[in-house]
């Protein structure tokens, strides 16, 4: 015999009791998960984005590893650096265990963005140089360029303009709450007293989209725009209040007004290009320019070789304009350079040394007295030359690259490496200033169990040695 339709719906007593007791075992698990996330820290925001941007006390907030895009447009770049990411740092000549100092880390002013916690970098001290190597966040960094200017060190970074003050040991990461567009950063020049960059986003296909050119006004702490519509970035180098521009399409120079609101010069004030006989191919990968002359480095065309997995860029080179003649001299492979690839440059009045991207390229060195061209790919005691970036001091040559960092002696071309004692192992920028070679540099290594390990930081190589 069926029950009545409201005796079935109607909730018996053992139901009820067990419905209860049910409740009961839920609402303490739910009190328990609720104190267990309480006690959780909160994710860092990312920088720029969200409420209190520009006002994370003691913290830099950076979501993720920075993108393995790189600058200029180059595909080998892209493709040797990915593969240098998983390579553990070359160590063949160990340092002595460095003594640790922390630095201290400045208030947090309005609108520049504290860079970590409340010991963002450690300063080690090493018998050849000082590294200031990243913690926390700031690991996460990727370093291009870097500028002295003003009394302060400034690098590019792919989350924004990091400025280093070394007389207060302090550190402050400017970024989309200054007025910045675009957080990566890859090339920065020093121009009448502002640090001029070229603002880029890499947008979720990967493309890295320039975001124009800005300046950074260190007496304000705001980026303002100087060109909402600019060429193809793929260097900058700064004079006085001249801005040098290298891209795909030659190289130009403008001027730069700092009265009021800074502009930059509709129409370049002078243009380079290999048509006019004075570069040696357009593609302009670094300019560096002295009172006297100004030297213009050229990747090249990038032809792939169908055999091989990469490619190769033929027809570079580098120029050099003297500015009191106007004369312009060209030199590639047929003139006794080691590769057609031209990179980084360094000169002074006895010679200049060229570098040719990858670090098994070689190097070229020019007498500037007999006018000839010599080419080293390895030195005296057999370690390999060649890297991305290079600078001179009296005595030595140093080279950065994607190995580490070497020191070749300009009179015997022996050479040291440094591998184990540095903060990453590709070396990306290098400028001279306030005593001082300051070297970017970062990348990944790994840490057995532990997995791959980001680092970041700076070398500073005091210039008497």
């Amino acid at each position: 015999m069926r029950e009545p339709l409201e005796s079935v719906l109607r909730p018996k007593p053992s139901l009820m009791r067990s419905v209860a007791a049910l409740a009961l075992t839920a609402g303490v698990v739910a009190v328990a998960l609720f104190v267990v996330v309480a006690r959780r820290p909160a994710p860092p925001e990312p920088i720029g984005q969200g409420p209190g941007s520009g006002r994370q006390a003691g913290r830099i907030a950076v979501d993720g590893p920075p993108s393995q895009a790189r600058t200029p447009d180059d595909a080998e770049f892209a493709t040797d650096a990915q593969r240098a990411q998983h390579r553990p740092l070359a160590t063949p000549t160990p340092n002595p265990t460095p003594r640790r100092a922390a630095v201290a880390l400045e208030a947090t002013p309005e609108p520049a963005v504290p860079v970590g916690p409340s010991r963002p970098v450690e300063r080690e001290r090493q018998p050849d140089f000082d590294v200031f190597r990243f913690t926390g966040p700031m690991a996460a960094l990727a370093l291009f360029d870097v500028e002295v200017g003003g009394g302060r060190v400034w690098v590019a970074t792919s989350r924004g303009l990091l400025e280093h003050d070394p007389a207060r040991d302090l550190w402050r990461l400017h970024g989309r709450a200054a007025g910045l567009p675009g957080e990566r950063l890859t090339q920065i020049a020093w121009v009448a007293g502002q640090v001029v960059v070229a603002a880029s986003e890499v947008t979720r296909s990967g493309v890295n989209e320039l975001r124009g050119i800005h300046a950074f006004d260190p007496t304000v702490d705001r980026f303002r725009p100087l060109e909402a519509e600019s060429p193809s970035v793929w260097v900058l180098s700064g004079e006085g209040d001249s801005l040098w521009i290298g891209h795909g399409k030659g190289a130009e120079v403008r001027t730069l007004s700092a009265a009021g609101r800074p502009l930059l010069e509709a129409s370049p004030a002078r243009s380079f290009t290999r048509a006019a006989g004075q570069l040696q191919h357009d593609g302009v990968y670094r300019i560096l320019v002295r009172p006297e002359s100004v030297w213009f480095t050229s990747m090249g065309e990038y032809v792939r070789d169908p055999e091989q997995k990469d490619g190769a860029f033929v027809g570079g080179g580098v120029a050099l304009w003297d500015r009191a003649t106007g004369r312009f001299q060209r030199w590639g492979v047929e003139a006794g350079l080691a590769d057609g690839y031209g990179a980084a440059i360094a000169a002074d009045e006895r010679e200049a040394w060229l570098t040719h991207f990858r670090d098994d390229r070689g190097v070229s060195r020019l007498d500037r007295v007999s006018g000839r061209w010599q080419t080293f790919h390895q030195s005296v005691n057999g370690e390999r030359l060649g890297g991305l970036s290079i600078a001179l001091t009296p005595r030595h040559a140093w080279i950065g690259g994607q190995r580490g960092l070497q020191r070749v002696d300009r009179a015997t071309l022996e050479a040291r490496r440094y591998g184990d004692g540095l903060p990453g192992h590709i070396l990306y920028g290098m400028a001279q200033g306030l005593g001082a070679l300051w070297v970017t540099v970062y990348g990944s290594s790994s840490r057995g169990a532990e997995g791959w390990r980001t680092q970041a930081g700076l070398v500073r190589i005091p210039l008497q040695r």
